[in-house]
Protein backbone atom coordinates (compact mmCIF):
# COMPACT_ATOMS: atom_id res chain seq x y z
CA UNK A 1 0.00 0.00 0.00
CA UNK A 2 1.45 3.33 -1.03
CA UNK A 3 2.76 5.52 1.48
CA UNK A 4 0.26 8.47 1.95
CA UNK A 5 1.11 12.00 0.68
CA UNK A 6 0.57 14.78 3.65
CA UNK A 7 0.14 18.12 3.23
CA UNK A 8 0.39 20.63 5.81
CA UNK A 9 -1.21 24.06 4.81
CA UNK A 10 -1.35 27.67 6.96
CA UNK A 11 -4.04 30.68 6.67
CA UNK A 12 -1.81 33.83 7.21
CA UNK A 13 -4.27 36.00 6.13
CA UNK A 14 -6.99 35.56 8.88
CA UNK A 15 -7.56 34.36 12.23
CA UNK A 16 -10.45 32.71 13.55
CA UNK A 17 -13.07 34.59 11.53
CA UNK A 18 -12.74 35.13 7.43
CA UNK A 19 -12.02 33.46 4.55
CA UNK A 20 -8.91 31.81 4.37
CA UNK A 21 -6.13 31.85 1.68
CA UNK A 22 -4.14 28.68 1.95
CA UNK A 23 -0.18 28.20 2.09
CA UNK A 24 1.56 24.79 1.57
CA UNK A 25 4.59 25.05 3.70
CA UNK A 26 5.28 20.93 3.84
CA UNK A 27 8.42 21.26 2.52
CA UNK A 28 9.04 23.50 5.06
CA UNK A 29 7.97 20.65 7.88
CA UNK A 30 11.03 18.89 9.36
CA UNK A 31 10.83 15.18 8.74
CA UNK A 32 12.10 14.83 12.34
CA UNK A 33 10.49 15.20 14.92
CA UNK A 34 7.16 14.83 11.93
CA UNK A 35 4.07 15.62 12.49
CA UNK A 36 2.41 14.83 15.82
CA UNK A 37 -1.80 14.88 15.59
CA UNK A 38 -4.56 13.44 18.80
CA UNK A 39 -7.88 13.24 18.73
CA UNK A 40 -10.75 13.22 20.82
CA UNK A 41 -10.49 11.26 24.21
CA UNK A 42 -9.08 8.37 25.19
CA UNK A 43 -11.94 6.17 26.32
CA UNK A 44 -15.51 6.18 25.85
CA UNK A 45 -16.46 7.27 29.43
CA UNK A 46 -14.70 10.61 29.29
CA UNK A 47 -15.54 13.91 27.40
CA UNK A 48 -13.59 14.56 24.12
CA UNK A 49 -10.67 16.74 24.23
CA UNK A 50 -9.67 19.16 21.45
CA UNK A 51 -7.42 17.66 18.79
CA UNK A 52 -3.89 18.82 19.25
CA UNK A 53 -1.45 18.78 16.69
CA UNK A 54 2.55 20.02 16.31
CA UNK A 55 5.22 20.01 13.86
CA UNK A 56 8.52 21.78 13.56
CA UNK A 57 9.22 24.27 10.31
CA UNK A 58 12.92 25.02 9.11
CA UNK A 59 13.38 28.67 10.24
CA UNK A 60 16.24 29.51 8.85
CA UNK A 61 15.24 32.73 6.68
CA UNK A 62 13.33 33.63 10.03
CA UNK A 63 10.21 33.32 8.01
CA UNK A 64 8.19 32.29 10.81
CA UNK A 65 9.72 34.23 13.57
CA UNK A 66 6.84 36.48 15.52
CA UNK A 67 7.53 39.99 14.38
CA UNK A 68 10.18 39.90 12.33
CA UNK A 69 9.33 42.97 9.92
CA UNK A 70 11.76 41.92 7.24
CA UNK A 71 10.24 38.47 6.17
CA UNK A 72 6.86 37.48 3.73
CA UNK A 73 4.40 36.55 6.19
CA UNK A 74 5.01 39.78 8.30
CA UNK A 75 2.76 40.50 9.67
CA UNK A 76 1.08 37.51 10.02
CA UNK A 77 2.72 35.19 12.10
CA UNK A 78 -0.01 35.08 14.81
CA UNK A 79 -1.85 33.00 17.40
CA UNK A 80 -5.20 31.53 15.66
CA UNK A 81 -3.92 31.75 12.69
CA UNK A 82 -5.91 28.38 10.82
CA UNK A 83 -3.66 25.72 9.85
CA UNK A 84 -4.91 22.15 8.35
CA UNK A 85 -3.78 18.61 7.96
CA UNK A 86 -4.65 16.75 4.77
CA UNK A 87 -2.99 12.77 3.75
CA UNK A 88 -3.70 11.25 0.50
CA UNK A 89 -3.78 7.93 -0.51
CA UNK A 90 -5.44 5.76 -3.27
CA UNK A 91 -6.16 8.67 -4.92
CA UNK A 92 -8.52 9.73 -2.01
CA UNK A 93 -7.90 13.05 0.28
CA UNK A 94 -8.44 13.24 3.76
CA UNK A 95 -8.91 16.05 6.34
CA UNK A 96 -6.10 14.59 9.27
CA UNK A 97 -6.45 18.01 11.62
CA UNK A 98 -8.13 21.16 10.89
CA UNK A 99 -7.27 24.20 14.00
CA UNK A 100 -5.81 26.91 15.06
CA UNK A 101 -2.46 28.08 15.92
CA UNK A 102 -1.56 27.70 19.64
CA UNK A 103 2.15 28.91 19.15
CA UNK A 104 5.34 29.92 17.55
CA UNK A 105 7.89 28.66 19.24
CA UNK A 106 11.08 29.53 17.96
CA UNK A 107 14.37 27.42 18.50
CA UNK A 108 17.96 26.92 17.54
CA UNK A 109 18.77 23.65 18.06
CA UNK A 110 22.14 23.87 17.43
CA UNK A 111 23.24 27.15 18.82
CA UNK A 112 24.35 29.14 16.26
CA UNK A 113 22.37 31.48 14.23
CA UNK A 114 21.93 29.94 10.73
CA UNK A 115 20.08 26.85 11.91
CA UNK A 116 16.46 27.91 13.14
CA UNK A 117 13.72 26.22 14.05
CA UNK A 118 9.98 26.86 14.83
CA UNK A 119 8.05 24.73 16.52
CA UNK A 120 3.97 25.27 15.51
CA UNK A 121 1.45 24.35 18.26
CA UNK A 122 -1.99 23.85 17.21
CA UNK A 123 -5.54 22.96 18.80
CA UNK A 124 -9.25 22.62 17.52
CA UNK A 125 -11.92 24.79 17.74
CA UNK A 126 -13.32 23.64 20.89
CA UNK A 127 -9.81 24.61 22.65
CA UNK A 128 -10.74 28.39 21.29
CA UNK A 129 -14.65 28.27 22.47
CA UNK A 130 -13.16 26.60 25.71
CA UNK A 131 -11.01 29.33 26.85
CA UNK A 132 -13.22 32.62 25.87
CA UNK A 133 -14.88 35.47 27.47
CA UNK A 134 -18.11 34.49 30.15
CA UNK A 135 -20.77 34.80 28.11
CA UNK A 136 -24.09 36.85 28.99
CA UNK A 137 -27.39 35.86 28.80
CA UNK A 138 -29.13 34.99 25.25
CA UNK A 139 -30.94 38.65 25.55
CA UNK A 140 -27.66 40.63 25.44
CA UNK A 141 -25.91 38.10 23.17
CA UNK A 142 -28.57 38.00 20.12
CA UNK A 143 -27.91 41.71 19.88
CA UNK A 144 -24.27 42.03 20.22
CA UNK A 145 -24.09 39.67 17.32
CA UNK A 146 -25.70 42.37 14.98
CA UNK A 147 -23.17 45.14 16.06
CA UNK A 148 -25.54 47.93 17.60
CA UNK A 149 -24.33 51.28 17.56
CA UNK A 150 -25.24 51.74 21.18
CA UNK A 151 -27.21 49.41 23.60
CA UNK A 152 -28.87 49.89 27.06
CA UNK A 153 -29.32 47.00 29.05
CA UNK A 154 -30.95 49.25 31.46
CA UNK A 155 -29.67 46.89 33.91
CA UNK A 156 -27.60 49.42 35.80
CA UNK A 157 -27.40 48.67 39.92
CA UNK A 158 -30.03 50.60 42.11
CA UNK A 159 -29.36 54.56 43.20
CA UNK A 160 -27.71 54.88 39.35
CA UNK A 161 -28.19 58.32 37.72
CA UNK A 162 -27.41 57.26 33.91
CA UNK A 163 -27.22 54.02 32.16
CA UNK A 164 -24.12 52.82 30.63
CA UNK A 165 -23.26 51.28 27.29
CA UNK A 166 -22.38 47.95 26.61
CA UNK A 167 -22.04 47.94 23.07
CA UNK A 168 -18.52 47.82 23.33
CA UNK A 169 -18.35 50.99 21.01
CA UNK A 170 -17.79 53.64 24.22
CA UNK A 171 -20.80 55.69 23.51
CA UNK A 172 -21.79 58.07 25.83
CA UNK A 173 -24.24 57.28 28.86
CA UNK A 174 -27.85 58.06 28.87
CA UNK A 175 -28.24 60.61 31.42
CA UNK A 176 -31.83 61.75 32.49
CA UNK A 177 -33.26 64.85 31.98
CA UNK A 178 -36.71 67.10 32.42
CA UNK A 179 -38.48 67.58 35.22
CA UNK A 180 -40.14 65.17 38.07
CA UNK A 181 -39.54 62.03 39.03
CA UNK A 182 -36.27 60.83 38.70
CA UNK A 183 -35.68 57.11 36.47
CA UNK A 184 -35.16 54.29 39.11
CA UNK A 185 -32.88 51.45 37.95
CA UNK A 186 -32.71 48.09 39.91
CA UNK A 187 -36.46 48.05 40.99
CA UNK A 188 -37.75 46.48 37.96
CA UNK A 189 -37.87 42.90 36.39
CA UNK A 190 -36.42 42.35 32.86
CA UNK A 191 -37.90 40.33 30.48
CA UNK A 192 -37.78 36.85 31.09
CA UNK A 193 -34.70 34.60 31.03
CA UNK A 194 -32.43 37.38 31.66
CA UNK A 195 -30.78 37.97 35.23
CA UNK A 196 -30.53 41.66 34.92
CA UNK A 197 -33.47 44.58 36.14
CA UNK A 198 -35.00 47.23 34.22
CA UNK A 199 -35.21 50.92 34.15
CA UNK A 200 -38.90 52.07 35.60
CA UNK A 201 -40.19 55.98 33.92
CA UNK A 202 -42.98 56.72 36.67
CA UNK A 203 -43.95 60.01 35.59
CA UNK A 204 -40.86 62.80 35.15
CA UNK A 205 -37.62 62.10 33.66
CA UNK A 206 -36.47 60.20 30.70
CA UNK A 207 -33.49 58.95 29.50
CA UNK A 208 -31.42 60.81 26.61
CA UNK A 209 -28.00 60.97 24.92
CA UNK A 210 -27.20 62.85 21.49
CA UNK A 211 -25.07 60.20 19.60
CA UNK A 212 -23.79 62.12 16.22
CA UNK A 213 -23.77 59.71 13.53
CA UNK A 214 -23.06 59.93 10.03
CA UNK A 215 -25.95 59.29 7.52
CA UNK A 216 -27.75 56.35 6.72
CA UNK A 217 -30.20 55.11 4.74
CA UNK A 218 -32.22 53.60 7.80
CA UNK A 219 -31.74 53.05 11.59
CA UNK A 220 -33.37 50.51 14.04
CA UNK A 221 -34.57 51.11 17.59
CA UNK A 222 -35.77 48.53 20.08
CA UNK A 223 -36.44 47.55 23.62
CA UNK A 224 -38.40 45.48 26.12
CA UNK A 225 -41.62 47.78 27.20
CA UNK A 226 -44.07 47.22 30.20
CA UNK A 227 -46.83 49.40 31.25
CA UNK A 228 -50.16 48.72 32.81
CA UNK A 229 -52.32 50.67 31.49
CA UNK A 230 -52.77 53.65 28.84
CA UNK A 231 -51.25 57.25 30.26
CA UNK A 232 -54.12 59.59 31.21
CA UNK A 233 -54.48 62.81 29.25
CA UNK A 234 -55.53 64.02 25.63
CA UNK A 235 -54.42 62.46 22.72
CA UNK A 236 -52.28 65.44 22.03
CA UNK A 237 -49.53 64.76 24.82
CA UNK A 238 -46.85 62.61 25.09
CA UNK A 239 -44.79 60.75 27.29
CA UNK A 240 -41.18 60.54 26.52
CA UNK A 241 -39.43 57.11 27.17
CA UNK A 242 -35.92 56.90 24.89
CA UNK A 243 -34.25 59.53 22.82
CA UNK A 244 -31.02 58.80 21.09
CA UNK A 245 -29.38 58.08 17.34
CA UNK A 246 -32.36 60.69 16.32
CA UNK A 247 -35.69 58.29 17.20
CA UNK A 248 -37.43 59.26 20.15
CA UNK A 249 -40.33 56.75 21.23
CA UNK A 250 -43.14 58.23 23.37
CA UNK A 251 -46.61 57.29 24.45
CA UNK A 252 -49.46 58.98 24.09
CA UNK A 253 -51.72 60.61 26.17
CA UNK A 254 -55.01 58.66 26.59
CA UNK A 255 -54.79 55.60 23.84
CA UNK A 256 -50.99 54.31 24.38
CA UNK A 257 -50.18 54.50 21.37
CA UNK A 258 -46.30 54.36 20.94
CA UNK A 259 -45.20 56.75 18.34
CA UNK A 260 -41.83 57.08 17.52
CA UNK A 261 -40.34 60.49 16.40
CA UNK A 262 -37.39 61.32 14.17
CA UNK A 263 -34.41 63.99 14.06
CA UNK A 264 -33.61 65.71 10.96
CA UNK A 265 -30.45 67.29 9.71
CA UNK A 266 -31.98 70.66 11.00
CA UNK A 267 -32.13 69.70 14.86
CA UNK A 268 -35.87 69.23 15.07
CA UNK A 269 -37.96 66.14 15.85
CA UNK A 270 -40.91 65.45 13.78
CA UNK A 271 -43.32 62.76 14.00
CA UNK A 272 -42.73 59.96 11.57
CA UNK A 273 -45.69 60.02 9.18
CA UNK A 274 -48.05 59.42 12.24
CA UNK A 275 -46.95 56.24 12.04
CA UNK A 276 -47.73 54.37 15.71
CA UNK A 277 -48.87 51.21 17.77
CA UNK A 278 -52.35 51.00 19.25
CA UNK A 279 -52.15 50.41 22.88
CA UNK A 280 -53.80 46.93 22.91
CA UNK A 281 -50.82 44.81 22.39
CA UNK A 282 -48.67 46.91 24.50
CA UNK A 283 -50.27 48.67 27.69
CA UNK A 284 -51.36 45.26 29.14
CA UNK A 285 -49.06 44.85 32.38
CA UNK A 286 -47.01 42.36 30.38
CA UNK A 287 -43.95 42.58 29.07
CA UNK A 288 -43.44 43.06 25.35
CA UNK A 289 -40.61 43.54 22.73
CA UNK A 290 -40.76 46.85 20.57
CA UNK A 291 -38.62 47.51 17.75
CA UNK A 292 -39.04 50.27 14.91
CA UNK A 293 -37.18 51.31 11.70
CA UNK A 294 -37.13 54.06 9.45
CA UNK A 295 -36.26 51.87 6.70
CA UNK A 296 -39.05 51.29 3.77
CA UNK A 297 -41.51 48.22 4.13
CA UNK A 298 -42.78 47.13 7.80
CA UNK A 299 -42.18 49.93 10.39
CA UNK A 300 -42.98 48.60 13.56
CA UNK A 301 -42.60 44.97 15.11
CA UNK A 302 -43.96 43.97 18.71
CA UNK A 303 -42.92 40.79 19.79
CA UNK A 304 -41.32 39.88 16.77
CA UNK A 305 -43.95 40.08 14.17
CA UNK A 306 -44.71 42.92 12.24
CA UNK A 307 -47.99 44.74 13.13
CA UNK A 308 -50.18 47.04 11.19
CA UNK A 309 -49.60 51.01 11.72
CA UNK A 310 -50.75 54.32 10.20
CA UNK A 311 -47.95 55.59 8.12
CA UNK A 312 -45.29 53.82 6.99
CA UNK A 313 -42.04 54.74 4.55
CA UNK A 314 -39.05 57.22 4.72
CA UNK A 315 -39.66 60.76 4.13
CA UNK A 316 -37.77 61.73 0.84
CA UNK A 317 -35.61 64.09 2.40
CA UNK A 318 -34.76 62.18 5.44
CA UNK A 319 -31.32 62.05 6.61
CA UNK A 320 -30.03 59.78 9.86
CA UNK A 321 -29.93 62.73 12.91
CA UNK A 322 -26.41 64.23 12.62
CA UNK A 323 -26.87 67.34 15.77
CA UNK A 324 -28.25 65.42 18.46
CA UNK A 325 -31.46 65.50 20.07
CA UNK A 326 -33.06 68.90 21.21
CA UNK A 327 -32.47 68.98 25.23
CA UNK A 328 -36.04 69.53 25.40
CA UNK A 329 -38.64 67.89 23.82
CA UNK A 330 -40.95 70.68 25.79
CA UNK A 331 -39.71 73.40 22.67
CA UNK A 332 -41.63 71.35 19.73
CA UNK A 333 -44.69 72.15 18.22
CA UNK A 334 -46.33 68.54 20.09
CA UNK A 335 -47.30 68.86 23.64
CA UNK A 336 -44.83 66.73 26.15
CA UNK A 337 -45.95 65.87 29.47
CA UNK A 338 -45.20 63.66 32.25
CA UNK A 339 -47.85 61.16 34.06
CA UNK A 340 -47.53 59.17 37.05
CA UNK A 341 -48.16 55.59 35.42
CA UNK A 342 -45.26 53.67 36.14
CA UNK A 343 -43.48 52.07 32.48
CA UNK A 344 -40.34 49.58 32.31
CA UNK A 345 -37.74 49.27 29.80
CA UNK A 346 -34.67 47.11 29.23
CA UNK A 347 -32.57 46.64 26.18
CA UNK A 348 -32.67 49.26 24.48
CA UNK A 349 -30.45 49.44 21.22
CA UNK A 350 -29.88 51.63 18.61
CA UNK A 351 -28.62 49.70 14.93
CA UNK A 352 -27.56 51.01 11.35
CA UNK A 353 -30.03 49.61 8.56
CA UNK A 354 -32.70 46.64 9.26
CA UNK A 355 -32.78 43.68 11.31
CA UNK A 356 -33.76 40.52 9.13
CA UNK A 357 -37.38 39.45 10.26
CA UNK A 358 -35.27 36.20 11.41
CA UNK A 359 -33.16 38.63 13.60
CA UNK A 360 -35.69 40.68 14.70
CA UNK A 361 -37.37 37.26 16.14
CA UNK A 362 -34.07 36.08 17.57
CA UNK A 363 -34.32 39.37 19.70
CA UNK A 364 -37.74 39.49 20.54
CA UNK A 365 -37.34 35.90 22.60
CA UNK A 366 -36.98 36.79 26.28
CA UNK A 367 -37.44 33.18 27.31
CA UNK A 368 -39.09 31.71 30.16
CA UNK A 369 -37.42 28.65 32.36
CA UNK A 370 -40.33 26.58 31.07
CA UNK A 371 -39.45 27.14 27.25
CA UNK A 372 -37.45 24.37 25.62
CA UNK A 373 -35.62 24.04 22.41
CA UNK A 374 -34.34 20.94 20.51
CA UNK A 375 -31.02 19.71 21.13
CA UNK A 376 -29.85 20.54 17.49
CA UNK A 377 -30.95 24.44 17.49
CA UNK A 378 -29.39 24.85 20.69
CA UNK A 379 -26.09 23.50 19.83
CA UNK A 380 -25.97 25.83 16.61
CA UNK A 381 -27.18 28.82 19.42
CA UNK A 382 -24.93 28.21 21.59
CA UNK A 383 -21.80 27.90 19.11
CA UNK A 384 -23.14 30.80 17.08
CA UNK A 385 -22.36 32.59 20.19
CA UNK A 386 -19.04 31.41 20.15
CA UNK A 387 -18.46 32.64 16.96
CA UNK A 388 -18.66 29.51 15.31
CA UNK A 389 -20.63 30.01 11.97
CA UNK A 390 -24.25 27.79 11.53
CA UNK A 391 -22.83 26.16 8.36
CA UNK A 392 -19.87 24.84 10.41
CA UNK A 393 -21.70 23.06 13.03
CA UNK A 394 -23.40 19.28 12.54
CA UNK A 395 -26.26 18.83 15.27
CA UNK A 396 -29.17 17.56 14.22
CA UNK A 397 -31.06 16.10 16.98
CA UNK A 398 -34.43 16.92 17.44
CA UNK A 399 -35.05 15.71 21.16
CA UNK A 400 -36.53 18.67 23.14
CA UNK A 401 -34.91 20.15 26.19
CA UNK A 402 -35.30 23.25 28.25
CA UNK A 403 -34.13 26.19 26.86
CA UNK A 404 -30.48 26.97 28.03
CA UNK A 405 -29.37 30.32 28.95
CA UNK A 406 -25.46 30.30 29.18
CA UNK A 407 -24.91 33.62 31.26
CA UNK A 408 -21.52 33.05 33.08
CA UNK A 409 -20.29 30.44 30.80
CA UNK A 410 -18.16 30.04 28.42
CA UNK A 411 -19.73 28.77 24.77
CA UNK A 412 -17.84 25.26 25.38
CA UNK A 413 -19.08 25.54 28.82
CA UNK A 414 -22.83 25.84 28.14
CA UNK A 415 -22.88 23.13 24.74
CA UNK A 416 -20.87 20.60 27.46
CA UNK A 417 -24.40 20.83 29.41
CA UNK A 418 -26.52 19.43 26.42
CA UNK A 419 -23.89 16.84 26.01
CA UNK A 420 -24.44 15.33 29.65
CA UNK A 421 -27.79 15.83 28.90
CA UNK A 422 -28.13 14.46 25.56
CA UNK A 423 -26.22 11.70 26.75
CA UNK A 424 -24.15 12.78 23.31
CA UNK A 425 -20.30 13.12 22.05
CA UNK A 426 -19.55 16.90 21.69
CA UNK A 427 -16.04 16.83 19.49
CA UNK A 428 -14.13 18.46 16.53
CA UNK A 429 -14.20 16.44 13.08
CA UNK A 430 -11.66 15.83 11.49
CA UNK A 431 -13.21 18.40 8.86
CA UNK A 432 -13.34 21.07 11.65
CA UNK A 433 -17.00 20.78 12.08
CA UNK A 434 -17.92 21.05 15.41
CA UNK A 435 -19.97 17.71 15.70
CA UNK A 436 -22.58 16.64 18.00
CA UNK A 437 -23.59 13.25 18.02
CA UNK A 438 -26.63 12.79 19.75
CA UNK A 439 -28.14 9.50 21.49
CA UNK A 440 -30.05 8.97 18.65
CA UNK A 441 -26.83 8.67 16.46
CA UNK A 442 -25.19 6.78 18.25
CA UNK A 443 -28.27 4.17 19.78
CA UNK A 444 -30.40 4.52 16.90
CA UNK A 445 -28.20 4.82 13.78
CA UNK A 446 -28.32 2.79 10.65
CA UNK A 447 -25.72 -0.37 10.81
CA UNK A 448 -23.26 -0.31 8.17
CA UNK A 449 -23.07 -4.10 7.24
CA UNK A 450 -25.97 -7.49 7.83
CA UNK A 451 -24.58 -10.08 8.59
CA UNK A 452 -26.04 -13.64 7.57
CA UNK A 453 -26.08 -16.15 10.58
CA UNK A 454 -26.77 -18.73 7.90
CA UNK A 455 -24.00 -18.23 5.41
CA UNK A 456 -21.44 -16.36 7.75
CA UNK A 457 -21.76 -13.65 4.95
CA UNK A 458 -21.17 -10.18 5.45
CA UNK A 459 -22.75 -7.45 3.04
CA UNK A 460 -22.89 -3.57 2.73
CA UNK A 461 -26.08 -2.31 3.70
CA UNK A 462 -26.81 0.29 0.74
Amino acid sequence: MPKPVTKVEIAFNVGVTGSPTWTDVTSRVRVEPGISIDHWRSNEGETTNPSSCSFTLINNDGRFTPGNTSRIYYPNVLRNRRVRVTRTTGGVTYQAFNGYVDDWAVDWPAGVTPVSDCRVSATSRMSRLGRGVELASSIEVERLLDAPIAYYTLGDPEGSTQAADTSGNSQAPLVMVGTGSDVAFGNATGPAGDDLTAATFSGGKWLQNAIVHSASPSLTVECFFSRQAPPAGPTTTFEPILCFGGVMLAIEGSTGDIVPFIGSSSGTLTVFLNLKIDSAPVCDGETHHILFHTGSGDNFFVDGAAIDASGGGVPPDYRCFLTGIPGEPNDLSESFRATTAETSVAHAALYEGNLSLDRIQAHAQGRNLSDTEAVGDAIVRLARYGGVPDAEVDATSTTEIPYLNPAGATALDAMRRIEVTENGVLYDALDGTLTLNSRDHRYNATSAFTLDARTGAVAANL
